[in-house]
C-alpha cells in the first residue's frame, strides 16, 4: 500500500526524541511525514492545523507511551483517526508501542510495530505495511 500524502505521527511532546527519529527515517525512505515541529507555526490554529493534517494523510501512526495515552491532544486525534478509518472503511491506524503502557480499548486488537527491545526490528514491520 502506498503512502501519497504523508504519515500523520500522533504523540505526546514527552516522545519527541523517538518522534524525530522516526520521522527522519521515514523521510529518508521517501515517505512523507506530518510532524506538528515541521508543520505548526507559530500563530497557527492548533486545532485547524492537526484536523488538516489528519485529514490529507493517508496514515495516523500513533505512538503508545504513557504519556501518549494519558495525552488529552493524542486521544482526540485518535478520535478523529477513528472516525476517517470508519467513513472510509480501511485501516488507517498504525499503532507503534514504544514502551509499556496501557492501550486503549478500541486499539488493542490491532497489530502493532513494536519498537521497545529493537527500534530496527520495529521500524522494519512498520514499513513493511508500505511494501519496503
Amino acid at each position: 500500500e502506498v503512502v501519497r500524502n504523508g504519515i500523520f505521527i500522533s504523540h505526546s511532546s514527552e516522545d519527541r526524541a523517538f518522534v524525530e527519529r522516526l520521522s527522519h527515517d521515514l523521510v529518508k525512505l521517501g515517505i512523507p511525514v506530518w510532524y506538528s515541529d515541521w508543520e505548526i507555526k507559530v500563530g497557527d490554529s492548533l486545532r485547524e492545523k492537526i484536523e488538516q493534517g489528519i485529514e490529507n494523510s493517508d496514515w495516523l501512526i500513533i505512538v503508545l507511551s504513557k504519556q501518549s495515552v494519558l495525552s488529552k491532544w493524542v486521544r482526540e486525534e485518535l478520535n478523529a483517526a477513528f472516525a476517517k478509518s470508519l467513513e472510509e472503511k480501511r485501516v488507517f491506524i498504525l499503532p507503534v508501542l514504544i514502551e509499556e503502557c496501557s492501550i486503549p480499548v478500541f486499539l488493542r486488537d490491532k497489530v502493532y510495530a513494536d519498537f521497545r527491545g529493537d527500534y530496527q526490528r520495529g521500524l522494519m514491520k512498520l514499513i513493511s505495511r508500505f511494501g519496503f
